[in-house]
């Protein structure tokens, strides 16, 4: 019996985050840049199978438990799981304060 797959999806603003991030890291570290991404990128297709390994981001939206993060090579990525679908919200550096959800 083959897991469960959900859909993940990128949102604007964390494909936005991702060019920043890259960007910013590039400047100084382009080998070092393009590998984070691709870690970026392998870390969130990962959710497809275990959507719900993150923790609940509370600083984010204390009520909203649906609202997860994890963290990877010091970023943290936020996202949303909703019936089959997990949507990316951000990735924002650890050290960076949070974005509150509306």
């Amino acid at each position: 019996m083959r897991p469960r797959q959900f859909q993940v999806e990128l949102s604007p603003t964390a494909i936005a985050d991702l060019v920043e991030i890259h960007v910013f890291i590039s400047r100084s570290a382009p080998l070092t840049a393009d590998r984070l991404l691709a870690k970026l990128h392998q870390r969130a297709r990962s959710l497809s199978i275990l959507p719900y390994r993150g923790t609940h981001a509370h600083d984010l939206s204390p009520k909203d438990r649906s609202v997860r993060q994890l963290t990877v090579s010091g970023y943290r990525m936020v996202y949303v799981v909703a019936a089959d679908r997990v949507l990316i919200l951000h990735f924002t550096h650890v050290a960076r304060s949070p974005r509150k959800r509306k």
